[in-house]
């Protein structure tokens, strides 16, 4: 970083010939690239932090998960909604990825994501990944307390992006409250 610092002098010699709006136009070129870099090394130091055992935590409740060995949490933001026989389950991490699963087995147990009553939606930097009735995966409920609205359990499912006929393996556990 300091390295580019020391470039911009000597690009401004090198272009001293140049008229200023050329010399504008290179400054605001050699600016963007010094930003790019420090976002970069910006995500890098979140996605490090988080990979390095960050604690997921948001009052009491969390929701973690792996996609193709990057660890993710909800960070920002996690709810969940029990509404209609269905429940949503919605958790925003801060680097840009966005994890919702719909629910209708609410039962303690193992149940197979199907694509359609049960399903999962990933985005990473608004790609969608989704789940299906073609690809594997199934998620545990391990807690369902009736009385005070939480539930807990673990994910494992195979996404697809439609996009790019890509697919991925998430895992990934919850526990947290809801409501009606």
């Amino acid at each position: 970083m300091v390295g580019a610092f020391l470039l911009q002098p000597l690009l401004l010699v090198i272009v001293s010939e140049l008229n200023f709006e050329m010399m504008s136009k290179l400054n605001t070129i050699f600016s963007l690239v010094v930003i790019l870099s420090t976002v970069g090394c910006l995500q890098k130091e979140i996605l490090e932090e988080v990979s390095g055992g960050y604690e997921c935590d948001l009052n009491g409740s969390h929701m973690q998960w792996t996609i193709s060995g990057n660890d993710m949490c909800a960070d920002t933001f996690l709810d969940a909604d029990y509404s209609g026989g269905v429940m949503t389950l919605n958790g925003i991490s801060g680097i840009l990825s966005t994890l919702t699963l719909d629910i209708e087995a609410t039962s303690v147990g193992t149940h197979p994501f199907n694509g359609s009553s049960e399903f999962v939606l990933l985005t990473q930097l608004g790609m969608p990944w989704v789940s299906s009735d073609t690809l594997p995966g199934s998620f545990e409920i391990n807690m369902h307390d009736l009385a005070h609205q939480r539930i807990a359990g673990t994910m494992n499912v195979d996404l697809l992006n439609e996009l790019t006929n890509e697919v991925k393996t998430l895992q990934g556990d919850f526990e947290l409250d809801y409501s009606n």
